[in-house]
């Protein structure tokens, strides 16, 4: 797998968020893996972190992790629990690494006088998984609403990696008119974010890659933000790719190791990877 190397380094300074299409193997996988994480939600839903957020939104999660390109596996208890997501998933995480590596080779074409920095982060670096189910909460079911700048479920906010893949979620709704969304800061303006089609994965970039990576180009993290409309069911992906833990960064003054262990003890829910309040203030 390969793209348009120049054009889509330059597509991911400007626009900062690109969509790679026509994934082989994409759709399917994902269909097959989301489908087995509703019926686990359904049916063993204490393997799931859960959570409100502050709209009343309900949030159960499930955290993997991948290292390079081999995929780690869930741990035991969700393994045995949801054994048919467990197995849907295993393809599925293992078609978004490759799309990764081959996204970042490309990138790294434009870097061609520096030592491969991308390619390298994603072979050193963390990379973090979530399958996320969220629940819109009874008041939107009652006919609460809410405009597209306030009571956002989850606020602006940059994220810590690199970059972030992601793939169309799948929204369960009883509501024809108003869809769940991802809304994206650009230009000053919100915007809802929509991806070409079911076999497309969107690649955005994080403030990690604005602190830690040295580059030829001038990339700047994307502010982004969550709503949740009424009667629906969102169901989620997201890979998270970490700067290495070694990366220096001159401006802070520390390694991203040391950092990130630093952000944890300030805020354990930065296991995340997300940053916002005064890291959001800064980004911006």
């Amino acid at each position: 797998m390969s793209f348009s190397r120049v054009k889509l380094s330059d597509l991911m300074s400007e626009a900062r968020l690109v969509s790679v299409t026509n994934v082989p193997g994409l759709a399917l996988a994902r269909s097959k893996t989301f489908s087995a994480l509703h019926s686990c939600i359904r049916t063993k839903p204490e393997v799931f972190e859960q959570s409100e957020l502050k709209d009343g939104t309900k949030r159960a999660a499930l955290a993997t992790e991948a290292r390079s390109r081999e995929i780690m596996d869930f741990n035991g208890a969700i393994a045995e629990a949801c054994p048919e997501f467990a197995k849907a998933s295993e393809s599925f995480r293992a078609i978004i690494g490759e799309v990764s590596h081959a996204f970042a080779a490309s990138m790294d074409f434009a870097e061609r006088d520096r030592a491969a920095p991308f390619v390298a982060a994603l072979e050193q670096g963390q990379q973090l998984e979530h399958f996320i189910v969220y629940q819109s909460p009874v008041e939107l079911a009652s006919g609460l609403k809410r405009n597209k700048t306030e009571e956002m479920s989850i606020d602006l906010h940059v994220d810590e990696g690199l970059f972030i893949a992601l793939v169309p979620p799948l929204v369960l709704s009883t509501n024809a008119v108003s869809q769940s969304s991802l809304v994206a800061q650009i230009g000053g303006e919100l915007r809802d974010v929509v991806f070409p089609d079911e076999s497309s994965v969107m690649f955005m970039v994080g403030d990690g890659l604005t602190r830690w990576m040295k580059t030829t180009k001038v990339f700047a993290a994307v502010p982004h933000a969550m709503k949740m409309s009424a009667d629906s069911l969102r169901l989620w992906y997201g890979r998270m790719f970490l700067p290495p833990p070694t990366q220096f960064s001159p401006t802070l003054g520390v390694s991203f190791g040391m950092y990130r262990q630093l952000v944890l003890q300030k805020s354990p829910a930065a296991m995340v990877g997300c940053l916002a309040g005064e890291a959001m203030q800064d980004a911006q």
